[in-house]
């Protein structure tokens, strides 16, 4: 059943059926660990057709020395982004410093990828804000924006293998793709990515800053 397990991000709905992830419920007011799971249900019923742990992870950003006292913990995890399902995989990205691909037949790990999760120091802000975005999968290159991340970086689909990291291009949130680039922004810059290198095709800066879509 799903008694024990909140929610941590919206649905995604593929072939009849509806796949999120999820976070064991309790009390996570000091040091929270958690498991995350993937789940899956009957998309006309609501019915669990299964559920499958992924891994066990604190779900806080900590700033450091005196991080065990809750109000230096940014818990990222429970507000994460969809899933992506696209040819017969589910592309989880957990906000728990690792992303996955498992079968959408079963849900069982094809691999796994662990990327180091964001430092906080001076920056906690912008971190906070960071809206991130379901995996994007452009032809065999599944893009990734966490928000416990700094910047982006891209998978192979088939192997999990690092494609490329781009730590500095604006992340803050993804407005979407177009003519074969994905765009991102930051609170002053627009960028359309090659989603199979990483590089800017160009960008624009707005000094006044961007407000709105």
């Amino acid at each position: 059943g799903l008694s024990d397990l909140w929610p941590s991000t919206d649905p995604a709905a593929a072939d009849g059926r509806v796949y999120f992830l999820a976070l064991r419920k309790g009390d996570l007011s000091v040091l929270p660990v958690s498991t995350v799971w993937l789940v899956c249900l009957d998309g006309a019923r609501g019915s669990l057709l299964w559920r499958r742990p992924l891994a066990t992870q604190s779900v806080a950003l900590m700033t450091g020395p005196y991080s065990n006292y809750p109000y230096n913990q940014f818990d990222l995890a429970h507000y994460g982004n969809a899933v992506a399902v696209d040819r017969g995989a589910v592309y989880c990205q957990t906000t728990l410093g690792f992303v996955a691909r498992c079968d959408a037949r079963d849900g069982v790990i094809e691999w796994t990828y662990a990327y180091p999760r964001v430092q906080l120091r001076w920056n906690i802000q912008s971190v906070v804000r960071r809206q991130g975005a379901a995996p994007v999968v452009s032809g065999e290159r599944v893009v990734f924006v966490p928000r416990d991340c700094a910047g982006a970086f891209a998978l192979d689909a088939a192997t999990g293998k690092l494609a490329w990291d781009s730590p500095f291009v604006p992340s803050t949130e993804v407005v979407g793709q177009a003519d074969g680039l994905l765009l991102t922004c930051d609170e002053r810059t627009l960028a359309a990515l090659d989603p199979a290198t990483g590089l800017a095709a160009w960008h624009r800066d707005f000094p006044e800053g961007l407000l709105g879509r």
